[in-house]
């Protein structure tokens, strides 16, 4: 009886893990887009320069996988609108957060076209230096 009784105890453990280990892995992550975006940016005389830290939000370890995959051309996409910026939307908190919607914009059209879902729920800036 008492064997019996552990063997359900370690079939409960163990259904308890896989299921622990299941929901994890459908729990939100979050990717560190490697290395920091560098680029100039607007068109005056001097050269002026930013470097983002972006990380995006998805909702499950597959979405990760997918995401990793597509990672040159989100770079690509991403580069090309932060090199597009002017002064006034990236020296102010309502242009960064402008410029944080469409880059967010920009990350789910290319998964949407790429995937057929936009597997990014959110886009943050970790880190945002301007030099002009």
């Amino acid at each position: 009886m008492q064997s019996m009784l552990r063997g359900c105890a370690l079939v409960t453990l163990l259904m308890a893990v896989c299921s622990f280990s299941h929901a994890e892995s459908n729990q939100a992550q979050y990717i560190n887009l490697k290395p920091a975006f560098v680029t100039n940016y607007g068109i005056s005389a001097r050269l002026q320069y930013l470097k983002v830290d972006i990380s995006v939000r998805v909702e499950s370890q597959d979405d990760v996988a997918l995401v990793e995959q597509h990672l040159p051309y989100l770079r690509n996409n991403l580069i090309l609108l932060l090199s597009q910026q002017t002064d006034a939307a990236v020296s102010s908190a309502e242009g960064r957060q402008q410029l944080r919607a469409a880059a967010l914009e920009e990350v789910q059209k290319v998964m949407q076209d790429e995937q057929g879902s936009k597997v990014v729920s959110d886009l943050l800036f970790n880190n945002f230096i301007v030099q002009s």
